[in-house]
């Protein structure tokens, strides 16, 4: 490796690791391939192979090859086809699983796929415009010979789980579509994905696009970086260098000076936005990292769930003696009211509500789950979160919505639940359970 091959590397390490100390909401895992210096080696298909043992008819890093120009001035073009990882992913959409769809977009910006929920029916194939799923027939590259070979059904670790596919055995991932994933595994080891580690032509970077300091970060604001097919408008997190400078579209506007696109929040806070769950303050800002009080809390989740009525009841017998029409009417006693009355908040031992308080993440994981109820999967009873930090009482709650794909934790095994929830934590959450429970009319609409 040259020194500046080296070096490179070395900045994307660190990247990576700097990148690992923030919360999961707080990253967007970003790949950026050079088209003008991929050969065309298939290192990153081999590469990519051998780490995640795919089999026949499955591969997660294609690289197309096709000729252009007039004989006699043509020349070979190279296109690596990675999954682009869609802000607004078509597979999802299509996902007939319910209530928990089968390929979810974390917010950390990789779509994955739920092996044990895939039902195998290739929707999600078919509407990749990019060509970036398979499906598992089960298929072995060394069947009908004397014996399949041990490295076919070694173990994987796609998504953070042991995988095997063993011959005779129909267990996930046969039987379900799979696609590339950032090599999360790695990346929660501090390690970078398999293909960009074996690029000998070092045509692949990857890193935090919400850092901007970050290799991929400077690279994505470059002149000739692009996505693939932008009028699919599905919004690609892989990124490429394109052999000309590219003209970006204009970023959409949020209607909030500090939420520009981009932004880790920007989609799950310009939905709630529209819908007229969430709203910025006079100064044109939205502040998503400032914290949200439990009567903000109150009143988002019955805007969210349309519970919210003209008539203020509770007038002669307010249920918290902290919380009453002398502290304002129709904000917050109305919101605190019809929240407490549909059971998705309560009081302290001594029946008040501290509205001032701010909601930490475990009190937002409880309000939730009480407001999803019914609408929300029961997590298996062997089902784990991996977090060590959730107090007793709420590790039902916790683990249910987890499952749900409600909330992450901070890292891999910690949930922080004490921590104080931010509004940009608050808009992805409450984005999410609109996606399980089903949203609102839109603001203008009511």
């Amino acid at each position: 490796m040259t020194r500046m091959g080296a070096e490179t590397m070395a900045a994307m390490v660190a990247d990576l690791s700097r990148a690992l100390e923030k919360s999961v909401e707080e990253r967007d895992w970003c790949m950026v391939i050079d088209l003008r210096r991929c050969i065309a080696c298939q290192a990153c298909t081999v590469a990519c192979k051998a780490e995640n043992k795919t089999p026949p008819g499955v591969s997660y890093n294609i690289v197309s090859e096709g000729e252009e120009g007039l004989y006699p001035e043509v020349g070979r073009v190279f296109l690596p086809r990675p999954c682009m990882q869609c802000e607004n992913p078509p597979c999802v959409a299509v996902c007939p699983v319910t209530p928990i769809k089968a390929t979810n977009r974390r917010p950390d910006g990789v779509v994955d796929i739920n092996y044990d929920l895939c039902i195998g029916c290739k929707r999600c194939i078919a509407a990749c415009p990019y060509g970036a799923r398979s499906f598992d027939t089960g298929e072995f590259y060394t069947e009908n010979t004397p014996a399949v070979e041990a490295y076919e059904q070694a173990s994987t670790w796609e998504y953070g789980r042991e995988w095997r596919r063993v011959e005779g055995v129909s267990a996930p991932p046969v039987g379900k579509a799979r696609k590339c994933h950032y090599c999360l595994h790695r990346l929660e080891q501090g390690k970078l994905p398999a293909c960009v580690t074996t690029c000998i032509a070092q045509a692949r970077y990857f890193g935090d696009l919400n850092d901007p300091e970050s290799l991929v970060a400077q690279l994505a604001r470059t002149d000739r970086a692009g996505v693939l097919q932008p009028e699919f408008g599905t919004n690609p997190t892989t990124r490429y260098l394109f052999e000309q400078a590219v003209t970006p579209p204009p970023p959409p506007d949020t209607g909030f000076s500090d939420v520009p696109a981009g932004h880790a929040f920007h989609a799950d806070i310009a939905r709630l936005a529209d819908l007229g769950v969430m709203s910025g303050f006079p100064d044109g800002t939205f502040r998503p990292e400032a914290r949200v009080t439990r009567q903000q809390m109150a009143k988002i989740l019955v805007l969210a769930t349309g519970r919210h009525t003209e008539a203020v009841e509770g007038l002669d017998n307010p249920r918290f003696p902290d919380v009453t029409p002398q502290d304002g009417v129709p904000y917050p006693f109305d919101f605190v009211e019809e929240a407490a009355a549909a059971g998705h908040f309560a009081g302290d031992e001594q029946g008040r509500f501290n509205p001032a308080a701010p909601i930490t993440r475990v009190q937002l994981a409880l309000v939730l789950v009480r407001a999803g109820g019914e609408g929300l999967a029961t997590a298996p009873a062997d089902y784990t979160t991996g977090f060590g930090d959730v107090p007793a009482y709420a590790a039902a709650e916790v683990a249910r919505a987890k499952y749900n794909g409600i909330l992450d934790g901070t890292t891999a095994t910690t949930f922080d639940p004490y921590a104080d929830a931010t509004r940009g934590q608050v808009a992805r959450m409450v984005s999410r359970f609109l996606d399980i429970v089903g949203q609102p009319e839109p603001a203008a609409a009511r």
